[in-house]
Formats: C-alpha cells, structure tokens, sequence
C-alpha cells in the first residue's frame, strides 16, 4: 500500500503532538517542511547506498548545428548519472564521455571520438554538431529524478479506470482542462510512470488525454497529479517513512519553538538513520557488482565512437 501524504501528515502530527488549535503553521506548511526534510536528508542517505533509486532516462533529439542540451530540469543537484548516444533506428547505443572543458579544444572535426563537457545548467557536445547531421540520433541522458513536492491527497486525483484516451478519477483535485500532470504509480515505490503530459480536456471526473501520453500500465488506484507535485511519496521505499514522520516532527517543533521537544527526537532520529541503512544497503544482497572497464583493450573496439559531424555516429 502506498504511504500517502496525508497518512505521513497525521505522522508528523501525532508524532509532535501538535495542538490541534494551534495557528502557528497549517497542513501546506507542514507539508513544506517535510519536502525540506526529504531534500535535506531523505534523498541524500538513500542516495548514499548507491541502489539507483532515483534513476531513469530521458531522450532529447540531436539537432543540426546545435551542440549545446539542456540538462532535465528535474535532476537532482543538476547533474546527470551518465550521457548516452541512442541510435533512435537501430537502437544502437554509445557512451558519450565527460570531457574537461579545458580540453574541448583537442577536439575537432576531424577527430573520431566525442564527448560533452557543462557548461552552466547545459551538456555541450564535442565536437561541434554540423549543419550538414542528418541522423537518427538522440541523447540519452541517465539522471536521478528529485522527488515531486507533496501535496494532499484532495489535491491530486486517484484512478478509477482507464479506457484510452479517458480517465475515470474519483475526484478531479487542483486538475482543470490544460493542466500539466505526472502519472504516478499507486504500489510501494510510487515510481512516476510519465512526466509533463497535457490535460486535454476535463468533464466531471473524466479527464482526456491525448492517447500517446497515457502510461500502458497506468491501473485503478494510481494517482494523477499537477506537475512535479504528488500525494505519495515518490520513488522512497515505504520504510523510511517512519523516519521521515520523526524529521518532520523535529522540524515543526523547531518551528514553534519547542527545543525540548525536538531534542527528545534526536536519539530516534539517529537510530532510525543507522536501522535504515543496514535494511537499503545492499540493495541486491546475493550478487556482487560488476566493473565494466570501458577503455580496455578487450572493449575499446565495441566503446569506440564515430564523430556525428557529417551524419556518422
């Protein structure tokens, strides 16, 4: 079952003890809070255990004469994991190497490898895309997706059925004709099956898509959401909620002023970090992780790549 927002709320609350007619900070604030604690510490100990938690891929097409792409604007920290060539015909893929951009002007037109460096929120590419590329190309990037800001569970809509290119919900939240939403998974997880899609139009508790956007295994009791927000906790396993209920609650009696209070937490909280810990990692206990050397003699022939300056890649 998946660990709502609101359940996670009556957490933080229970767990604080916070006087129900106090004015000091209200349900959104709260809310607020708890997304500082996921950023702050949640996603960084996660992330710690090296499981790939957060990972996934996007596309973006190469483009003549560019060589400057923009970074998915919702990675974490505005990195990305790794940068790939995805032969979109062929679905042939190649790595595409992080460069020192202080050696960008080793590579040139003539050369055979390539590779990107950042410069600002954006990977440019080396050497420089022609005007003359017609590929079938595109960037693949690897990146670890931040976790949506939280909302209730009256703000989003939860799936009744699907019957393309309609959605039944059993209430339509904050969502209105030309809404941009995420579909989210409804299990423990609570991976986000698709990004940005467009509400066509809304009638009722009936939204339309276009049919291309609805996720092939969106399902009842799935949720739909404005972008970048979500009424589960996204892509953290279930377990960690109790600790994030015990960072919330430090943090709404710092707010209020309760120092006692929230000193009582520390010892739970650090328990409650050192048991999380032992249960994430590893995350595949019967196997041993393989390094791949990607410049060895036995590879190079299959890891080399070919210039994209005249359509070759």
């Amino acid at each position: 079952m998946a660990v709502t927002t609101d359940r996670v709320l009556a957490g933080v609350k229970r767990r604080a003890v916070v006087p129900t007619n106090q004015v000091t900070l209200d349900d959104t604030a709260i809310l607020a809070l708890i997304d500082d604690v996921i950023k702050l510490d949640v996603i960084p100990l996660i992330d710690s255990v090296n499981g790939e938690y957060f990972v996934t891929t996007s596309l973006s097409a190469l483009v003549a004469s560019q060589s400057n792409y923009d970074i998915p604007y919702r990675a974490i920290g505005r990195a990305i994991r790794d940068l790939k060539i995805r032969d979109t015909a062929t679905n042939f893929v190649r790595n595409c190497p992080y460069i020192e951009p202080e050696d960008a002007h080793l590579y040139s037109d003539s050369t055979q490898d390539f590779g990107h460096y950042f410069q600002g929120d954006e990977v440019v590419l080396i050497p420089t895309v022609a005007s003359t590329y017609t590929g079938s190309v595109s960037l693949e990037f690897w990146y670890k997706l931040g976790v949506s800001r939280l909302v209730k569970l009256a703000n989003a809509a939860k799936v009744s059925s699907v019957s393309s290119p309609s959605v039944v919900v059993e209430s339509v939240g904050d969502i209105v004709t030309g809404s941009v939403i995420d579909f989210i998974r409804g299990k423990s997880g609570n991976r986000i099956y698709s990004m940005d899609k467009t509400v066509t139009n809304v009638a009722g508790t009936t939204l339309t898509f276009a049919a291309a956007d609805i996720p092939s295994g969106l399902v009842a009791g799935d949720y739909i959401s404005i972008q970048s927000t979500s009424p589960v906790i996204t892509m953290i396993p279930d377990e960690c909620s109790p600790w994030i209920e015990r960072l919330g609650a430090r943090e709404v009696l710092l707010a209020i002023g309760d120092d006692l209070g929230s000193d009582k937490l520390a010892p739970g909280i650090a328990q409650g970090r050192d048991n999380l810990l032992s249960l994430l990692e590893p995350r595949n206990e019967g196997e041993a992780k393989i390094i791949v050397n990607r410049n060895s003699l036995a590879r190079g022939g299959k890891m080399n790549q070919t210039r994209w300056s005249y359509g070759r890649v």
